[in-house]
């Protein structure tokens, strides 16, 4: 009887034992399911509230600042312009604040202060969707009404403004362009200013980088931007100068195939060629073939005189050279440096229209009264733009 006790005894305790461990699989399994489900709900309210938030995040607004100021002298500086944008971004500015105060309280909500659970913040957000929704509407209606303002420039010369791009693509594509401090591609860039937005315009203008700043070529003016983007002033084309220099180098052809110095290439002229010169590729002494060679043959060589250009771009204190092999490129400089000055002589004078103005308030016997006179230029001067204007567009 006690002998079958125990094995009695064994099989209950292995039962029960085994009972338990199953138990405690099915709870720790339970558990982690459990662990689980709130893990995949918490990554849920998660993706709602990160969606909410990229949803009615602010867009980034135009940041207005003063721009960093290029050295000049004041005879080149288009006022036109520089007063009509500064007029502008001051009005911006103070229009700004609106549309950082709609901001600051769409912010305000989206940080869901005082909630800390992702479930609690996305409750939160989800019963303030229609308070989201209509500062957003009214942020961006504001803000792109807002935009609309633009400086218009006046009086551009389409076919200048071509002749000034093709001149510097071709620098750009020149096979040789070489220059000591920059490379072509950081000095021409496709790459706009921020603040060139806050212009209108019918042609794109060329941009160059120069020192820490972007200069907008335009036929009748240069945009001049710092490193971030700010205006900073604006430039009559007189500001800006292109000295041609040409010089030669040597040219080797070798049975049809070219090999060329430093500064020229296959688009460069050729403005020499040399006599060509034959041999063989196994030669006797007397200068006849070699007659124990079967694959040898005749030899032309030639020596020519190629041109190059070194075209150097000054503006205010600022000067760049670059050696360049494209004959198209020089031509086209030369041809810009010429029509650009003939341009500018034909640039906007005021002096007739204030002459014209003084006249008038002498007629009507008010020689004295200088607040008259500053005032009627000023409208008069509004009805007269020559450069820019203000628009909305």
């Amino acid at each position: 009887m006690d002998l079958l006790i125990v094995p009695i005894a064994i099989c209950v305790y292995v039962i029960i034992k085994t009972a338990l461990e199953e138990k405690e699989e099915k709870e720790r399994e339970l558990k982690r399911q459990q662990k689980e489900l709130a893990k995949q709900e918490i990554e849920q309210y998660a993706k709602e509230v990160e969606k909410i938030i990229s949803l009615y995040r602010p867009k980034k607004i135009l940041s207005i600042q003063d721009g960093e100021k290029v050295s000049c002298n004041s005879k080149f500086i288009n006022n036109e312009i520089v007063l009509t944008t500064k007029a502008l971004k001051n009005n911006l500015i103070n229009k700004m604040n609106v549309c950082m105060e709609f901001d600051e309280e769409i912010n305000s909500i989206l940080s869901c202060k005082g909630y800390y659970s992702t479930k609690d913040k996305y409750n939160y957000l989800n019963s303030q969707i229609n308070n989201l929704h209509a500062l957003k509407d009214k942020r961006n209606d504001f803000y792109n009404e807002l935009m609309r303002n633009k400086i218009y420039l006046l009086n551009e010369d389409q076919l200048m403004t071509n002749k000034i791009k093709n001149a510097f693509i071709h620098l750009l594509f020149s096979k040789k362009c070489i220059a000591d401090s920059i490379g072509i591609e950081e000095f021409i860039l496709n790459e706009k200013p921020k603040e060139l937005s806050l212009f209108e315009y019918k042609s794109e203008p060329t941009i160059i980088y120069l020192n820490t700043f972007y200069f907008c070529l335009f036929s009748n003016a240069i945009l001049v931007f710092d490193a971030l983007g700010n205006f900073s002033t604006a430039l009559d084309p007189t500001a800006i100068d292109f000295n041609i220099k040409k010089d030669t180098q040597y040219g080797f052809m070798r049975n049809g195939i070219y090999t060329y110095q430093d500064n020229i290439d296959s688009d460069s002229k050729c403005i020499s060629k040399g006599q060509s010169n034959f041999s063989w590729l196994h030669a006797r002494y007397d200068g006849s073939p070699d007659l124990r060679y079967k694959d040898n043959y005749q030899i032309e060589s030639r020596t020519d005189v190629y041109e190059y250009g070194i075209i150097t771009i000054n503006i205010l204190e600022l000067s760049i050279s670059f050696a360049v092999s494209s004959e198209k490129a020089i031509t086209d400089f030369e041809e810009l440096k010429t029509i650009y000055i003939k341009k500018r002589n034909h640039s906007h004078n005021s002096i007739p229209e204030l002459l014209l103005l003084l006249k008038n308030v002498s007629n009507n016997n008010n020689n004295n009264n200088a607040d008259d006179l500053i005032i009627k230029y000023k409208l008069y001067s509004r009805r007269n733009h020559y450069f820019c204007k203000e628009i909305v567009i």
